[in-house]
């Protein structure tokens, strides 16, 4: 059963090793546009949320009950 988990382990400490490599070689500002872009998924995903939301509360007539239609 050990036999099976070294090799395994190996490429694991090597995959972490490569990892922390190409983490140092990131410039300032590809961190920027890495986190805008994070940001930016974000707000697509809450606004692809709140379409089917926002419809369903307004067949339920929530919405109107609030005064907002």
């Amino acid at each position: 059963m050990f036999e099976e988990v070294v090799p395994f382990l190996i490429f694991f400490a090597y995959l972490q090793e490569n990892y922390n490599i190409m983490a140092e070689e990131i410039s300032p500002g590809d961190r920027l546009m890495v986190g805008f872009l994070r940001i930016l998924v974000f707000l697509l995903i809450v606004i692809l949320i709140a379409i089917p939301v926002c419809l369903i509360l307004d067949l339920i007539g929530v919405l109107d009950a609030l005064g907002l239609s």
